[in-house]
């Protein structure tokens, strides 16, 4: 059997898993502005990069895009109940009192959308653009929203060249991290420095690089990030509020 140098797309989907406990670790058991916490928080950002690139890649690469489209909504449903335990400690439909919020994998669902519909030659450009404004406003309601959507339409659109997709995650990480700095600035003196780790998101630009568009040895490895998602936030959120 043929051996390729660099990382494989499961390898990928473990040190997302890796990078991913260790941001929900550091979100709620370590003093926050600390090293510890602004390293872990930023090894983290690792994830949102990487399953950002595996939507693409999945895509790409899936023999079915209806049973592809059906499990990431699936999976947004299970996993909401889970992410709010995690973040507020109630089992709850509500993030807050009136405020709903789910999931990246929400995100993720609708980033999955519009690259079915963008690279769909049946639906005029206006109609692509008219999608991508709507499902830019839908992405609020998760984690990551946005920046999910967009990186991973960055993604689809420069496939196939590795350099211009690195180029365009190093412009969107900067952006998002200079903005988020210069909101916090205004708000005091010392505040600015409190979410420097998202600079973590370049992180993703050398790993990406790794990857040799390969598998990897299992083929069902994707069901164990799957089940491993809303486990963890379960289990964290037990540890942290329970």
């Amino acid at each position: 059997m043929k051996s390729y140098k660099g990382l494989t797309n499961n390898e990928l989907k473990i040190l997302a898993i890796i990078a991913m406990t260790m941001d929900h670790i550091a979100y709620g058991f370590i003093t926050p502005s600390t090293i510890t916490y602004e390293v872990f928080r930023a090894i983290g950002k690792l994830t949102i990069v990487i399953m950002c690139y595996m939507v693409v890649e999945g895509y790409k690469h899936t023999h079915n895009i209806k049973k592809y489209l059906l499990r990431m909504f699936i999976f947004a449903l299970i996993s909401h109940i889970p992410y709010v335990f995690l973040f507020t400690g109630k089992v709850s439909l509500l993030f807050g009192e009136r405020n709903f919020h789910t999931s990246v994998i929400w995100s993720l669902l609708l980033g999955l959308i519009l690259i079915c519909v963008w690279n769909d030659d049946r639906f005029k450009k206006i109609y692509k653009i008219i999608l991508l404004i709507i499902i830019c406003c839908l992405s609020t309601l998760g984690d990551w929203g946005i920046f999910a959507v967009i990186l991973i339409f960055g993604f689809n659109i420069y496939y196939g060249n590795r350099k211009k997709q690195m180029i365009f995650l190093g412009i969107c990480a900067m952006f998002i991290g200079i903005l988020t700095i210069y909101q916090l600035s205004l708000r005091g003196a010392g505040a600015w420095y409190s979410e420097i780790y998202l600079f973590g998101l370049l992180l993703g630009i050398p790993v990406l690089l790794k990857y040799n568009g390969t598998l990897g040895k299992s083929k069902n490895l994707k069901w164990l990030f799957y089940i491993y998602y809303p486990l963890h936030q379960v289990i964290l959120g037990i540890l942290a509020h329970i």
